[in-house]
């Protein structure tokens, strides 16, 4: 299939598009899943529960392109155990496209995890790869709650290029694992507020 995907605007600085295919919210979901896994060079999985039907998809999607590491671990694990992946992979040496994906917030709130813990989390997991030499060009997403939109807000805030393809009808499940809809809706959760300001500029004197 081709990218049935044109990018509209930019908002906050982020690239926002909508994939327009689906006749039901699981269709929607699945074709926006490959688009974005055919998209990277690699699809970066990180994930507390791997056996549900979203992470199922996104690891058929990905397929001999996936690298993934579970979140109960440590930062340094982490980085340590996707290097060690990405390191296997015949992969461009520099302007790597990742597609990031995994769990919503509705199952690391199982744990109590909260998304300003999963962005920071994920910021100190990109920061890893790039102090490592890993040569991020790009981060694209679903945009969905928990590890997409930590991706993300972590690349935002270290200056990495960022695009976001959601599923028709800009459909994400919040918290609560109910389903939300409406482009409003999707791209509020990526407003820049004072303390995300805060965030980006942390990263910026680190980068100095």
């Amino acid at each position: 299939m081709e990218n049935p995907t044109t990018y509209s605007d930019s908002y906050e600085n982020i690239q926002f598009a909508e994939n327009k295919y689906g006749s039901n919210a699981s269709q929607a979901y699945a074709i926006r899943t490959g688009e974005n896994a055919r998209y990277g060079h690699v699809t970066i999985q990180l994930a507390i529960d791997f056996n549900t039907s979203g992470e199922q998809r996104t690891a058929k999607s990905a397929g001999n392109k996936l690298v993934k590491s579970d979140m109960n671990k440590s930062v340094d694990e982490i980085v340590s155990e996707l290097i060690d992946q990405l390191d296997n992979k015949n992969l461009p040496a520099e302007g790597l496209k990742i597609n990031i994906a995994g769990n919503g917030i509705y199952t690391f709130a199982q744990q109590g995890v909260t998304q300003s813990e999963l962005n920071d989390k994920v910021t100190a997991i990109l920061r890893g790869l790039l102090d490592k030499g890993i040569d991020i060009s790009e981060i694209r997403s679903g945009g969905q709650t928990g590890i997409d939109e930590a991706g993300v807000i972590a690349a935002r805030r270290l200056g990495i290029k960022t695009s976001i393809v959601a599923p028709k009808g800009w459909l994400f499940r919040d918290k609560d694992n109910k389903t939300q809809r409406g482009e409003q809706k999707f791209k509020e959760r990526f407003k820049i507020t004072p303390e995300e300001m805060a965030k980006i500029g942390e990263q910026k004197k680190k980068d100095c």
